[in-house]
């Protein structure tokens, strides 16, 4: 964790490609510090077939108190989501250790805990930040995208979050498929067209009104 004040998020939407995707090196873009990671976000849109039956999708980020054995940053991180069709809510909880490479900033191991802590995956921040609002009325927005490679359960995917349980302002949201679309055209140079695909099958996850979210707690 930083001991600096890092900087503010920055206003304008950037974002660069998934490692794996581009040989060259890829376009500096603003990311978090892991301490702007922390606290609720909420998975506004997704590429992951694992959210489309899915809703009220929100994860939160908590320093882990022990640092990993290459001293690389550890946060717990915990799932909150309902299904579609049941009050019933669930967790899924795991821990990211960051990657202690320093030309892979914002990249991530996450493992399961309890009866997943044989899986695991592979994530990285591909921008962040927070847009300035175009009236009155209009809220902040401040917005992370993530990646996530495909595992031997799931295939790749693209998440956007939202620090608002009201989402993503539909400005917002087109900026980030712009810029994915700019980050598709970078790997379409190299021959991976991956990106293109995952920005096709992005999809709004559904949320409850403030309040109507209701039943028993469980976890899965």
């Amino acid at each position: 964790m930083s001991t600096h004040n890092p900087p503010p998020p920055p206003t304008s939407v950037k974002l660069r490609p998934p490692h794996h995707l581009v040989a060259t090196s890829p376009p500096k873009v603003p990311l978090p510090d892991p301490s702007q990671m922390l606290g609720t976000w909420f998975v506004t849109h997704s590429s992951l077939p694992l959210w489309k039956d899915k809703r009220n999708v929100r994860i939160t980020y908590t320093l882990h108190p022990t640092k990993s054995s290459s001293n690389s940053i550890k946060i717990d991180d915990t799932v909150h989501y309902q299904s579609l069709t049941s009050p019933s809510h669930h967790t899924i909880a795991g821990i990211d250790t960051a990657s202690s490479n320093s030309s892979l900033p914002c990249t991530f191991n996450w493992r399961g805990r309890g009866i997943l802590s044989l899986t695991t995956a592979h994530w990285e921040i591909l921008g962040w930040g927070k847009t300035t609002s175009s009236s009155p009325e209009e809220e902040a927005d401040e917005w992370m995208c993530t990646y996530f490679a495909k595992t031997l359960f799931t295939p790749a995917g693209i998440d956007f979050y939202s620090r608002r349980r009201a989402g993503l302002s539909e400005r917002t949201v087109k900026r980030l498929k712009e810029e994915l679309g700019v980050v598709n055209d970078l790997g379409r140079r190299e021959g991976r067209a991956e990106m293109g695909r995952l920005i096709q099958g992005l999809f709004t996850i559904k949320y409850d009104k403030e309040g109507d979210v209701g039943g028993e707690v469980g976890s899965s």
